[in-house]
Parts: structure tokens; C-alpha cells; sequence
């Protein structure tokens, strides 16, 4: 039988805990609504209602939504635009929170922002009505590069900024982190982390894009119940998209199912055959396949629900045939839905028919990134990696490179570069001039892409 069309690629999807005991959930926004609906139609409500400017620039739904390879909310639903002056909302957690730790994670687009800085997100405690913000996310711009920062209660004046190392108009994934102390009533902490690469670490780093911080002169809050979203003045506010919204009380909330590999194969009796492995799964109840002649639209699902394997950290492989295809290209995807019901999509690949379309892989010859050891690792690992029988144009070789990245996305070396024959690599990776961390490593060859991370431990 002839095979054509074997598409092979590495995808993340985050799936956030919802038990109540170890990793609560407390509130999930997509802006999985209408374009142009106001944001009160669905559960927000107006912060400092007797404003004058609580009624200008009401908030309101925008399309598109924002998107972050991996990320749970990525491509769900629309979004939120913030604009100098207007209308500030907010929105309950499903439970206050009084001890521990409260995470909020987010996409955050900024299109343009002031020199002075101002804050357009922040935390609350207490009632809508309150000014207790704690803590509060700020951005300003210099010379078009933009800085992140945070304070606890004071003033976006009195924030502590990142450098000015990332652009506008570009996607990031952020994660704010407020820490309840008990010894005294002012010693809480705040926290920033700003993710720049598409990769998200499947735990805390040890330090912070900025922070720890303690405000000794601000008191601490009792509680924190809300998100509140700010339109600020307009001589200092920023304009910015934001999407994807998750509150939760652990940064293991974000832990995700892990797609090590999706591929498909059409035969000449127009079957395709889906093939998927899981390297971890999270609350998972199921997958759904859903497949379109349209790589960015047009979805629909051609399978029942495919039972998931709840929580587990053992690699699992799942299988789906689907019958009379009709010949042509067909753009496949995964829906992953957890137990509370919240879903996400893998990455999207192309299986056909048409001749000279896709390549053929040879059996246990399929590209493939492995794990490196060890991990963590000082000062150096390991890292393994197959390239497919095929290679480029049926020629037995591919172009081959491998990247590390720090967490914000840059280049710090290159591992790989030339072209590789068919069968099983190793390259080795000295991180002896760098500092204890999170990277993330990157395997491109021909049409495969696979990224995992790495820890080094000094």
C-alpha cells in the first residue's frame, strides 16, 4: 500500500488544575463572546462606579483574539483593547483568597504605551468598589522598546521595570504572582514574569523577570477576589489587547498536556490515520479530531469523543481512523477538553493525497527531539534527536539546527547547523557561561519543528 502525506510535529497544549485542595481554579476569560459586546453582559462589573469616566470608552469585546503557541487560551475566543481614558471593570474570582499564593496569567499585546508608565491591570481586594489594588501591572516605552513592571500598592510611578527588551505590537505571555506572608502586615511579595519565547516552564522559576518586591510602607490586603482591567489617563495609559485570562492558586495550574508527536498518513483507499502521543496528560478528559480544507478556518469534528487518561505522567499513544476521505488536502487538529470542560487546540498539520505532496518516512525513522541528559543539569547535557528516511526532496538528508533560548525568547547558542543524514544524532551542550535557569532547546529540520525544555542547576 502506498503512503504519502506523514506529517510529524511537536505541540503544547496548557490544561490548568481545578481541584479545590491542591490548585484552584478561580477564573478563566477568553472573551469567548460576540465582537463588540460589553464586557457587563458577562460578569464584569464597573470598578469606582460614581467616576466621571466610568461611563466613556465603555469595555467592550474585540477581534481577534491574541495567540501564544502552547498556551491554553491561545486562539480561543476574542479579546479585550484597553484605550487611554474610559470605562475600568472587574471581575470575582470563583473564591477570596487569604493565604498562600494567588497567580495571574495572561496574553498581553501592548500597541503603544507612554514614556511616564501607567498600570492597566491589577488584582483587588475586597468589593469592586475598593482601591486596595495589589498587585498592579504596568508598561512604558522608550525609543519603540517597552518595559514591563510591577508594584504592590503603590502608584505605576513607584513600579519596579524590566529593561526595555521587548517590542510592540508583539504577543507575550504574563504571569503576575502576589504571595501572602503572615509574620507581619506589610511584608507580602509581588512578582513578575514576562515569557517572550513560544515555551512555557512546567514550574515556577526561581527568580522572576522582576521581583520579588516589598512594599514596607503599603499595607498588605486581607484578601484578593477580583481582576480589575484599567483605562488610565490619557496622558500616561498605555493601548493594549489582553486575552486569556487565568487566576489560580498554584503556578502548577498551568502545568500542560504534553503533545510529543501528531502525524497522519492517507492511503490509496482514502484513509487517513492519526497518530498522537501524550508525554503527560492533566485532568484530561478527551480528545476530539477535528479537520477543515482550510489551515485557518473552517474546523469541524469527524470523531466521537477520545477518552483521555485523566492525570498521568506515563507516555500514552492514541490512535483514529477515519474512512472515505475524499482525495485532496486536508488540515487536521486536536481539541483537548479537561474535566471542568475548558479546552484547548493542538497545532495544525496537513495529510494528503496529491501527488509530490508530504513525505514518506521509513519505520522508526520519523524526526524526533529527545529529553536531554542529564536534567537538570552543570554544565553539560545531552540532547538527542532523529532525523526521518526521507530527508529532504527523498534525498536521505535534512537540514538540521538546534537552538537553546533563555525564557525571553533569545538566542543564546546554536547548537546545530548543517545538514544531517537519516538515523539517531547526539550533540553536546556546555551552559558553563551561563546562569542557573530555564532554557528551551529547538529542533527544525525540513518540516518538523519540536522544542522541550531544559534545566540548569548551578
Amino acid at each position: 500500500m502506498k503512503h504519502s502525506g506523514i506529517v510529524f510535529a511537536k505541540l503544547f497544549c496548557f490544561c490548568l488544575l481545578t481541584s479545590v485542595g491542591s490548585a484552584q481554579l478561580l477564573l478563566t476569560e477568553d472573551f469567548d463572546y460576540p465582537a463588540g459586546d460589553s464586557l457587563k453582559l458577562h460578569d464584569w462589573v464597573m470598578t469606582g462606579s460614581s467616576s466621571s469616566h466610568s461611563f466613556v470608552n465603555p469595555l467592550s469585546v474585540t477581534a481577534p483574539g491574541l495567540e501564544y503557541p502552547g498556551y491554553r487560551g491561545s486562539g480561543v475566543g476574542n479579546a479585550v483593547s484597553l484605550a487611554p481614558t474610559g470605562q475600568d471593570v472587574c471581575r470575582y474570582f470563583t473564591l477570596p483568597v487569604t493565604a498562600g499564593s494567588v497567580y495571574a496569567f495572561m496574553m498581553v499585546r501592548v500597541l503603544a504605551a507612554r514614556t511616564s508608565g501607567d498600570y492597566f491591570i491589577h488584582l483587588i481586594s475586597g468589593a469592586a468598589t475598593s482601591s486596595a489594588f495589589a498587585p498592579k501591572l504596568s508598561v512604558k516605552s522608550s525609543d519603540g522598546r517597552l518595559a514591563f513592571g510591577i508594584s504592590k500598592r503603590a502608584s505605576a510611578g513607584a513600579a519596579v521595570y524590566t529593561a526595555f527588551d521587548y517590542g510592540i505590537d508583539t504577543t507575550y505571555l504574563v504571569v503576575l504572582k502576589y504571595k501572602f506572608n503572615p509574620e507581619t502586615a506589610s511584608d507580602d511579595q509581588v512578582s513578575l514574569f514576562v515569557f517572550g519565547a513560544a515555551s512555557f516552564p512546567d514550574s515556577e522559576p526561581s527568580t522572576p523577570t522582576v521581583g520579588p518586591l516589598v512594599e514596607a510602607s503599603g499595607a498588605d490586603v486581607d484578601s484578593i477576589f477580583l481582576c480589575g482591567l484599567r483605562q488610565g489617563s490619557t496622558s500616561s495609559a498605555p493601548s493594549v489587547v489582553v486575552d486569556g485570562i487565568r487566576i489560580a492558586a498554584t503556578w502548577e495550574s498551568a502545568l500542560p498536556i504534553q503533545i510529543s508527536s501528531f502525524g497522519g498518513v492517507f492511503d490509496d483507499a482514502g484513509t487517513v490515520t492519526l497518530t498522537w502521543t501524550t508525554q503527560s496528560e492533566i485532568d484530561n478528559y478527551g480528545f476530539e479530531v477535528q479537520r477543515s480544507d482550510n489551515p485557518t478556518e473552517g474546523f469541524v469534528a469527524v470523531s466521537p469523543l477520545i477518552p483521555g487518561h485523566n492525570t498521568t505522567v506515563e507516555p500514552q499513544t492514541y490512535t483514529f481512523v477515519e474512512h472515505a476521505v475524499p482525495p485532496g488536502r486536508w488540515f487536521y487538529r486536536l481539541k483537548s477538553i479537561s474535566l471542568d470542560q475548558s479546552v484547548c487546540y493542538s497545532g495544525i498539520i496537513e495529510v494528503s493525497n496529491v501527488s509530490g505532496v508530504g513525505q514518506q518516512r521509513g519505520p522508526g525513522r520519523e524526526f524526533a527531539l529527545l529529553q536531554n541528559y542529564p536534567n537538570p543539569f552543570n554544565p553539560s547535557t545531552t540532547i538527542k534527536y532523529t532525523v526521518a528516511g526521507g530527508g529532504d526532496q527523498g534525498s536521505g538528508v535534512s537540514d538540521v539546527k538546534i537552538t537553546v533560548y533563555d525564557v525571553l525568547g533569545r538566542d543564546v547558542a546554536v547548537l546545530v547547523n548543517e545538514r544531517k543524514p537519516a538515523g539517531t544524532h547526539e550533540v553536546s551542550f556546555d551552559a558553563g557561561g551561563l546562569s542557573s535557569g530555564v532554557y528551551l532547546y529547538r529542533l527544525t529540520a525540513g518540516p518538523f519543528t519540536a522544542t522541550k525544555q531544559m534545566v540548569l542547576a548551578k
